[in-house]
Protein backbone atom coordinates (compact mmCIF):
# COMPACT_ATOMS: atom_id res chain seq x y z
CA UNK A 1 0.00 0.00 0.00
CA UNK A 2 1.75 2.79 -0.83
CA UNK A 3 5.52 0.98 -0.14
CA UNK A 4 4.75 1.21 3.32
CA UNK A 5 3.81 -1.14 6.45
CA UNK A 6 0.43 -0.70 8.34
CA UNK A 7 -0.55 -2.67 11.54
CA UNK A 8 -2.88 -5.12 11.96
CA UNK A 9 -5.36 -3.85 15.06
CA UNK A 10 -7.50 -7.02 14.94
CA UNK A 11 -8.92 -10.13 13.35
CA UNK A 12 -12.11 -12.05 13.77
CA UNK A 13 -11.59 -15.03 11.04
CA UNK A 14 -8.20 -15.04 8.57
CA UNK A 15 -10.31 -13.92 5.90
CA UNK A 16 -11.35 -10.63 7.85
CA UNK A 17 -8.36 -9.02 9.55
CA UNK A 18 -8.70 -4.86 10.13
CA UNK A 19 -5.29 -3.23 9.77
CA UNK A 20 -5.09 0.61 10.80
CA UNK A 21 -4.16 2.68 7.61
CA UNK A 22 -5.14 6.03 9.17
CA UNK A 23 -1.40 6.82 9.08
CA UNK A 24 -1.10 6.29 4.88
CA UNK A 25 -3.25 9.15 3.72
CA UNK A 26 -3.40 7.81 0.21
CA UNK A 27 -4.98 4.98 1.00
CA UNK A 28 -8.66 4.23 0.06
CA UNK A 29 -11.20 2.09 -1.01
CA UNK A 30 -10.28 -0.23 -3.26
CA UNK A 31 -6.50 0.36 -2.94
CA UNK A 32 -3.75 -2.89 -3.56
CA UNK A 33 -2.73 -4.58 -0.24
CA UNK A 34 0.41 -7.05 -0.38
CA UNK A 35 0.06 -9.21 2.40
CA UNK A 36 3.51 -11.95 1.37
CA UNK A 37 5.96 -10.31 -0.90
CA UNK A 38 7.77 -7.29 -2.26
CA UNK A 39 7.35 -3.50 -2.47
CA UNK A 40 10.12 -1.78 -3.24
CA UNK A 41 12.71 -2.14 -0.65
CA UNK A 42 9.75 -3.53 1.54
CA UNK A 43 9.15 -6.88 2.17
CA UNK A 44 6.96 -9.39 4.30
CA UNK A 45 7.91 -12.84 4.19
CA UNK A 46 4.89 -15.77 4.83
CA UNK A 47 6.97 -16.96 8.24
CA UNK A 48 6.58 -12.75 9.23
CA UNK A 49 2.91 -12.76 7.60
CA UNK A 50 2.49 -15.96 10.43
CA UNK A 51 4.25 -14.68 13.19
CA UNK A 52 1.88 -11.66 13.01
CA UNK A 53 -1.16 -13.76 12.85
CA UNK A 54 -0.22 -15.82 15.64
CA UNK A 55 -0.17 -18.63 13.21
CA UNK A 56 2.48 -21.87 12.31
CA UNK A 57 3.25 -21.31 8.88
CA UNK A 58 2.38 -24.69 7.99
CA UNK A 59 -1.14 -23.68 9.21
CA UNK A 60 -1.46 -20.30 7.33
CA UNK A 61 -0.06 -21.43 3.41
CA UNK A 62 -3.11 -24.06 3.43
CA UNK A 63 -5.77 -21.00 4.78
CA UNK A 64 -4.25 -18.56 1.97
CA UNK A 65 -4.25 -21.79 -0.84
CA UNK A 66 -7.95 -22.31 0.21
CA UNK A 67 -9.14 -18.28 0.72
CA UNK A 68 -7.39 -17.15 -2.82
CA UNK A 69 -8.37 -17.51 -6.40
CA UNK A 70 -7.16 -20.46 -8.42
CA UNK A 71 -5.65 -20.00 -11.76
CA UNK A 72 -5.46 -23.16 -14.35
CA UNK A 73 -3.22 -22.86 -17.38
CA UNK A 74 -3.10 -24.86 -20.00
CA UNK A 75 -1.78 -24.73 -23.60
CA UNK A 76 -5.23 -24.48 -24.96
CA UNK A 77 -7.22 -22.05 -21.47
CA UNK A 78 -7.04 -20.73 -19.07
CA UNK A 79 -9.73 -20.77 -15.68
CA UNK A 80 -10.12 -19.27 -12.67
CA UNK A 81 -11.83 -20.58 -9.93
CA UNK A 82 -13.01 -18.72 -6.79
Amino acid sequence: MCGRFASIVGRRTFQHTVIDVSDVPEATVGSEVTLIGRVGELEITVDELAETLKLPTMELIPRLARSLPHVHVNADIMETRQ
